[in-house]
């Protein structure tokens, strides 16, 4: 299905194509196939997915280069017809698709090297040489003024942020805040309000 990724990367020092950021394991275990995977090689991001029966793939390149040592905002959308990938909020590349996805309950792995015969699996120590950080996945594709607000939001560091774009709430929705206030020890009266979006 339609699904959002959204990650700060700062890649250390990468040898080889196989610096995989995210990688969602295919039924086979398999580290040439995958069902999708987000990967750092050359200093380009490369977005792949395969069909329900891993015979068939599609790949997006990032036209922009990633930096060492330097953090980058990176997001990549699926729809079911794009596969798309933003650089620091901004839409840098992106492939028409007709890929279906498989469906399963398979890990996904994070910063994972598969070089050198490493196998996928907690405890193999094929970790690769980067840092990640504000890993976020969604279950539907995020509008391109979503993404540059998530990294509006946290471009200056972690923030508890997180702003609603206009497209993103309909006239006459009522929207509650609710707030309990704890000073560490106890718990404080609950406070409450409500707006309706007109």
């Amino acid at each position: 299905g339609n699904m959002t990724f959204v990650f700060w990367v700062s890649p250390k020092t990468l040898i080889g194509g196989n610096n995989y950021i995210i990688y969602k394991e295919f039924a086979d275990d398999s580290p040439t196939i995958n069902e999708y995977s987000v990967r750092l090689s050359n200093s380009k991001i490369i977005v792949k997915l395969y069909n329900q029966t891993g015979t068939t793939s599609v790949s997006v390149i990032s036209a922009s280069t990633i930096a060492n040592n330097s953090f980058t905002f990176v997001a990549f959308t699926y729809n079911g017809t794009n596969v798309s990938i933003y650089i620091n909020g901004t839409l840098d590349n992106s492939t028409n698709t007709n890929i279906v996805l498989r469906k399963n309950n398979n890990n996904i792995a994070l910063g994972f090297d598969a070089s050198d015969g490493c196998v996928i699996g907690p405890g193999v120590g094929c970790n690769t040489n980067m840092t990640l950080d504000e890993i976020k996945l969604f279950n539907r594709t995020l509008s391109s003024d979503q993404i540059n607000q998530i990294y509006q939001d946290t471009r200056f560091g972690y923030s508890n942020v997180s702003t609603i774009m206009g497209n993103e709430t309909i006239n006459g929705e009522n929207w509650t805040c609710e707030v309990t206030p704890n000073d560490a020890k106890l718990d404080g009266i609950l406070e409450n309000n409500s707006t309706t979006i007109g």
